[in-house]
């Protein structure tokens, strides 16, 4: 038996407590990515290494996103977000105190699955603070992730130029995400979706889904090859310092914020077809110009237009199955992040061992032929399909 309960918090505190919320979870992810060059020089990782090492974060991404659902079930998503965001607050600051890489991964694992819980906890807020406004935000609060994201990024690639260290710089970034939760949580929605009996931890999603799902995880093993490998990039491939290496990422971010910050705006002259399928062609042309170019100001450029391709994918994804008939918000929107996320996994390993196996910038070309099949399967995100 399933209840629907909406706490009748004021619709702008709701979404303004759930776009900082968004943001945080950005600058704690964009804090992770920023100084991955530096972590793979402390524990001096081969590529190869590197990409198994991120399979322990990858693996956290998809244990936390067959819990997510259930928990968010049983305990609500402001529960859920707050908890989840703890776990991320107490292992970040850790990843560069392990002492060896074999402590390193189950690190990486508990922070990889905080991360993923909260995400899906923060997209059921969404969809909600969405229903009682009754008015688009979506694309914003993605857009606010990327905003987090830019932060995180800027800020590392600051003291990775000032040759401060990780462990410092991800202190520093803890403590202002701390109080930024302790300003968003007060106002988050009490009460979503409640079920009386949860569900089994793990539930092949409904065939309604897939293609969704489809369209999740190829914009995830994109999103997850700039987040791990884009400052790797410049830094082995085009031979920059650590600072300007960081910069990858921000290029990135910054450019995926402002699409997803006009995104909702956007969708009012646009179908949801039409996003995806122009979004995945530009963010194909942005990485043909990464791996062509020999120039860093043009591989910063090509890292912004993957990220302008990218932007609203996820958050057209996320709404399509946050909203699909017969199928509640949280399961709908835990089982097309976990095939989308299944991206996640995929692509640290894959890339890093086609790296070592051929090159990076060949690596990095190969995900090409996913982002030309975006057109042939965008049709799945339409307002217009309704559940089998």
């Amino acid at each position: 038996m399933n209840r629907t309960k909406v706490h009748q918090t004021a619709p702008t505190r709701s979404a303004a407590a759930t776009f900082l919320t968004f943001v945080v979870n950005g600058t704690m992810w964009g804090t992770w990515v920023s100084r991955i060059p530096a972590i793979q020089t402390q524990f001096s990782l081969s590529e190869a290494t590197l990409g198994l090492l991120l399979l322990g974060l990858s693996a956290g991404v998809l244990i936390g996103l067959s819990l997510a659902s259930n928990w968010i079930a049983r305990f609500g998503s402001r529960t859920v977000t707050s908890v989840s965001f703890g776990v991320m607050s107490l292992t970040l600051p850790c990843l560069p105190l392990a002492p060896n890489p074999g402590l390193l991964a189950p690190i990486l694992f508990l922070f990889g699955g905080a991360i993923s819980i909260m995400d899906v906890a923060m997209n059921e807020q969404a969809v909600f603070v969405e229903r009682l406004a009754k008015r688009p935000f979506m694309s914003r609060f993605h857009g606010a992730f990327s905003i987090g994201g830019l932060l995180g990024s800027l800020l590392g690639a600051a003291l990775a130029s000032a040759h401060i260290s990780p462990v410092f710089h991800f202190v520093v970034a803890t403590t202002l995400c701390v109080i930024g939760m302790s300003i968003a949580g007060r106002h988050l929605l009490r009460e979503t979706e409640i079920h009386e009996k949860s569900g089994p931890v793990f539930r092949i999603p409904h065939r309604a889904l897939w293609c969704i799902g489809a369209v999740a995880f190829i914009s995830s093993v994109t999103e997850g090859t700039m987040a791990d490998w884009s400052a790797v990039y410049l830094a082995d491939v085009l031979k920059t310092s650590e600072g300007t290496a960081a910069l990858a990422f921000a290029y990135y971010s910054i450019a995926m914020a402002v699409a997803r910050l006009s995104g909702d705006r956007l969708k009012a002259h646009l179908s949801l077809v039409s996003i995806v399928r122009t979004g995945g062609l530009i963010a194909a042309g942005g990485l043909v110009l990464i791996v062509i170019s020999q120039n860093t100001m043009l591989s910063l450029v090509g890292f912004a237009v993957v990220g302008l391709g990218l932007a609203n994918i996820i958050p057209i994804a996320f709404t399509a199955a946050g909203n699909r008939p017969g199928i509640s918000s949280s399961t709908g929107i835990a089982a097309v992040a976990s095939i989308g996320y299944a991206g996640f996994l995929a692509s640290p390993p894959v890339i890093g061992l086609l790296a070592e196996v051929t090159s990076l910038r060949t690596a990095f070309a190969s995900i090409l032929a996913l982002l030309i099949s975006l057109p042939w399967i965008a049709q799945s995100v339409s307002a217009n399909e309704s559940a089998e």
